[in-house]
C-alpha cells in the first residue's frame, strides 16, 4: 500500500497549477501519485443481500443442471468520486454488518470485481477460463463460463497472489468467513489505469450456482448471498 504524506501537506497542493492527468501506463500513474499529494476519500460501498435463488433461464442463464455453471446473480455498486481523477490506492475494509465480524456467506461460488476485472474468486478454475485484458488482467464475462462443469471445492483465487503481489483471504462457499484483500501498489496502478480508461469506478459481486432451487426467501439456495458493505480508502489526484 502506497505511503501517503500527512494531510497537512494538502495546504501546499492548493497552490499548484493544473495537473496533466493524461496517463497511458501504470508507470505514469505511479509517477503522478508520487509527485503530487493525493486527496483521500473514504467511500462506503454497499451490496444488498440476495435471498432468492438463481433466475434460471433468464438474462443469459440456462436451466439448472448438477455440477454445471448454469445461472448467476450480479450486483454492482459505483464508487462516488469527482470527475476526471486518477486513483492512487485502494484500501479495503470489508464488513457484513457494522456490529459483527467482517464475514459473509454465499452459494455456490463468487467473483469480486473492480472495473470489470476479477479481483478475487472462490473458483480459480473458472477465472482461468475468462478472457484477459492486454495487460493480462482477467475480465468478467459470463458467456465464457456458462454451461461448464465446476468443482464445489474449487481453489480460491486472488489477483496477483501467485506472483506475490497481493495478500488475500477468500471465504469458502456456504461458510461464514472473512473476505480480506490487500494489493501491491503496482497492481493497484494497473487497476487504476483500467478504471480510468473504462471510466468505470465500479465494484461487482457475482454469485453463480448449478441447480439448488430451494429457498425460503430468507437466504439459502444457489445465487443467494449476505448483504455486506465495505469502506474503500481512495487516495486520488484531481484538478
Amino acid at each position: 500500500m502506497r505511503a501517503l504524506l500527512p494531510a497537512v501537506l494538502l495546504l501546499v497542493v492548493g497552490c499548484r497549477g493544473t495537473i496533466d492527468l493524461n496517463v497511458e501506463t501504470p508507470e505514469d500513474i505511479a509517477e503522478l501519485c508520487a509527485r503530487y499529494e493525493p486527496q483521500i476519500e473514504t467511500v462506503r460501498v454497499e451490496v444488498p443481500a440476495n435471498n432468492e435463488t438463481c433466475a434460471w433461464g433468464e438474462n443469459g442463464n440456462i436451466g439448472p443442471a448438477q455440477g454445471m455453471v448454469t445461472a448467476r446473480d450480479e450486483a454492482y455498486a459505483t464508487v462516488d468520486l469527482p470527475q476526471d481523477v486518477v486513483v492512487c490506492d485502494l484500501g479495503f475494509e470489508f464488513q457484513v454488518d457494522p456490529e459483527v465480524e467482517p464475514e459473509m456467506v454465499y452459494d455456490d461460488h463468487m467473483f469480486f470485481l473492480f472495473a470489470g476485472v476479477v479481483l478475487a474468486s472462490s473458483s480459480g478454475d473458472k477465472v482461468a477460463e475468462l478472457p484477459t485484458t492486454s495487460s493480462g488482467l482477467p475480465e468478467w464475462d459470463w458467456d465464457s463460463i456458462v454451461g461448464q462443469a465446476f468443482a464445489f471445492d474449487g481453489q480460491p483465487w486472488c489477483l496477483g497472489q501467485e506472483e506475490g503481489r497481493s495478500n488475500c483471504t477468500i471465504p469458502s462457499p456456504d461458510t461464514r468467513q472473512p473476505l480480506l484483500l490487500d494489493f501491491d501498489d503496482d497492481l493497484v496502478d494497473e487497476l487504476s489505469l483500467r478504471a480510468r480508461q473504462e471510466e468505470r469506478y465500479e465494484f461487482g459481486f457475482v454469485v453463480f450456482g448449478d441447480n439448488d432451487t430451494v429457498s425460503d426467501g430468507q437466504g439459502g439456495g444457489d445465487c443467494t448471498h449476505d448483504a455486506f458493505s465495505f469502506d474503500v480508502d481512495v487516495p486520488y489526484i484531481s484538478n
